[in-house]
């Protein structure tokens, strides 16, 4: 937390300052302040930000898009189907095809008493050495082969609606439902999606064309944060870079607890992904059968031993409906905010989270309850805070003052040929909540002296 004693500064210097921002930069009136000054306060200012939101995130508190559907309701905490041949989306819970696991299971993870239908199916001694039997068993088919195989063998052994795939729609992802949809096994599983609140316009759309392509596809279980339906929402809750301050709570709230809320709700005990070890990173060493450590599902990849060349052939052979944006230069498509073009050299998932060490997407992301239970912490106290500002925004009005953010800073601030008093503050910091009565009543001091007047305005900046 910075706080600079606005009172001491306005004593010295309220009758000569034509311009209060609450926000970054310092410069009275009759004192000039050099470009080279200028720059340094700004790139300090932005410096302090910086640490603010990363000390804060630190301490153990984490759509460029449409919605399918812009009059849908879905109740929070809810999946959300879409009715073949309707443009709306068709409100129905998402309820179990089976038996649920009681809370107790749902808190700590899957039992393993529930992968006992792959131990008895495999005649093994225990789960651990279930899955190593199903690797050796189809690692030794020729790759072509394996993925139809696998999916024969999980329609055989697993409980009606008690298996799903997770799917984005990606390449691998259409393929594999392709093949559950020839099989006629779509019937006897879930097919689930997350939206992400962040997804291209392209995505929606074509999920809503996969829906039509597949007879058997009588619904997709759609499954968004928990408390935000649009990005909007989402936006005004975490702040509207979530995603660049704070990677980890943005996969949560996006893509970690809706995926976990889904296989909960849902009572399934394995789950299909579309991952390949072609894709490499993480992946490279990807098996086709793993038991997932943070709740010990059994998370199956059809398609680990098959290459980008593969998939496409496929899709092309079959004519499945695929991305628009592959056709523009995307080799792998995810949210808005993570995703570029990139060139073939980079590899499949080089356009994704550019710059960062993240190779993996959040939805495989081992999370511990603890570490889930912490996120979640955090993420109530940040969502608190906004809501918090958003009360204060309207007193702050109230006195004649102005906003000012990341997107303005540089002509409110750093462009500025008036006095700037600086204050920094983040919403969620009690300390600084507890400022903004003395902010506003030196403000409206301020303003009744003319700080305001001509030549100037009362802002206020956020930190996010």
């Amino acid at each position: 937390m910075v706080e600079l004693n606005l009172r001491r500064e306005f004593n010295r210097r309220a009758g000569k300052l034509d311009k209060f921002v609450h926000g970054m930069g310092s410069s009275p009136k009759g004192l000039p302040m050099s470009r080279f000054m200028r720059t340094f306060l700004v790139g300090a200012g932005f410096l302090i930000m910086a640490s603010l939101v990363f000390a804060w995130s630190s301490t153990g508190v984490h759509r460029t898009g449409v919605p399918l559907s812009e009059g849908a309701r879905v109740q929070p905490g809810r999946g959300r189907n879409l009715k073949r041949g309707s443009e709306n989306l068709a409100l129905r819970g998402g309820g179990s095809g089976g038996e649920v696991p009681d809370a107790q299971q749902r808190q700590s993870g899957l039992a393993k008493s529930q992968l006992d239908v792959v131990v008895d199916a495999m005649g093994a001694s225990d789960a651990d050495s279930a899955v190593s039997m199903l690797n050796e068993k189809f690692s030794d088919m020729v790759a072509l082969e394996q993925p139809g195989a696998i999916l024969k063998w999980a329609g055989e052994t697993f409980p009606k609606k008690r298996w799903a795939q997770i799917t984005s729609f990606g390449l691998s992802g259409l393929v594999i439902t392709d093949m559950l949809a020839k099989m006629k096994l779509l019937g006897d599983m879930h097919v689930v999606t997350i939206d992400t609140l962040h997804l291209f316009p392209e995505t929606y759309k074509l999920i809503s064309e996969v829906h039509d392509y597949w007879e058997d596809l009588e619904d997709i279980k759609l499954y968004h944060c928990k408390r935000a339906e649009t990005r909007r929402q989402f936006e005004r809750m975490y702040g509207a870079r979530l995603w660049q301050a704070d990677a980890a709570l943005y996969g949560y709230l996006t893509k970690i607890e809706p995926t976990k809320r889904a296989l909960d709700e849902l009572g399934v005990i394995a789950w299909l992904t579309g991952r390949r070890r072609s894709q490499g990173g993480e992946r490279s060493e990807l098996n086709l059968f793993e038991i997932d450590a943070g709740d010990g599902r059994l998370k199956i990849n059809p398609l680990a031993n098959w290459g980008r060349e593969e998939v496409w052939r496929y899709i092309k052979k079959n004519a499945i409906p695929y991305n628009a944006l592959h056709d523009q230069g995307y080799l792998s498509v995810g949210d808005t905010v993570s995703t570029e073009k990139a060139a073939e050299s980079e590899g499949e998932r080089g356009g994704r989270w550019r710059g960062s060490n993240n190779t993996e997407c959040g939805i495989h992301h081992h999370t511990s309850a603890s570490d889930s239970e912490g996120l979640a912490q955090k993420a109530e106290r940040i969502r608190q805070g906004y809501a918090w500002e958003q009360r204060a925004l309207e007193r702050a009005r109230e006195q004649g003052v102005t906003q000012v953010t990341q997107d303005n800073f540089v002509a409110e601030v750093a462009e500025s040929d008036t006095a700037v008093l600086l204050d920094i503050y983040v919403p969620w910091c009690p300390h600084c909540r507890q400022f903004e009565p003395k902010f506003n009543e030196i403000a409206q001091v301020f303003a009744k002296q003319g700080g305001g007047g001509e030549g100037g305005k009362l802002s206020r900046h956020v930190a996010r």
